[in-house]
């Protein structure tokens, strides 16, 4: 039975991601998404949205057809 992955180049959070310490976020997404490590991605708050911010994922986890992510926020484009 094949696994599906999809190759992410953007971060969509549409408000799950939890804040671990400072600027560490960690994000729980269904299904397996495969994302750059190490390299600055765009974050948007949810698909229709400008991009809100710069990351740079640090870890991910496969585990139970789900995916956690753990990025730093590098910068902000806005306050809100």
């Amino acid at each position: 039975m094949p696994m599906p992955l999809t190759l992410q180049g953007t971060i969509v959070t549409n408000g799950k991601e939890k804040r671990l310490a400072g600027n560490l976020f960690e994000l729980e997404l269904e299904g397996y998404h495969l994302f750059q490590l190490d390299a600055p991605v765009n974050v948007r708050k949810s698909e229709k949205s400008g991009e809100a911010g710069t990351a740079i994922v640090r870890e991910l986890t496969f585990k139970n057809s789900k995916t956690t992510l753990v990025y730093d926020l590098e910068s902000l484009h806005g306050v809100n």
